[in-house]
């Protein structure tokens, strides 16, 4: 089965079990990475080296994401306290 199909096949599962709109969204956005990152091809064909890169990248977002909080929050804590 092609990767694409197969994931608006997932997306529309989960739509159907009630998930809520916002975890559709990152479904979606993840998924899409996937599809990005590994081309059209078959489920089949997708290897553990890939899920492996894919998580990597996924841990990496993460780290960034962290990161971005850590600074937005001390900006504030900043701002907070009267330092520009």
């Amino acid at each position: 089965m092609n990767l694409q199909k197969a994931t608006q096949g997932y997306l529309l599962c989960k739509s159907a079990e009630g998930v809520r709109e916002r975890t559709l969204e990152s479904y979606r956005y993840h998924l899409r990475l996937l599809i990005e990152f590994l081309g059209e091809c078959d489920v089949e064909s997708v290897t553990t080296l890939a899920d492996v890169e894919m998580s990597r990248i996924v841990d990496d977002c993460d780290q960034a994401h962290a990161c971005l909080k850590e600074v937005l929050q001390s900006d504030q804590a900043q701002r907070s306290a009267g330092n520009p």
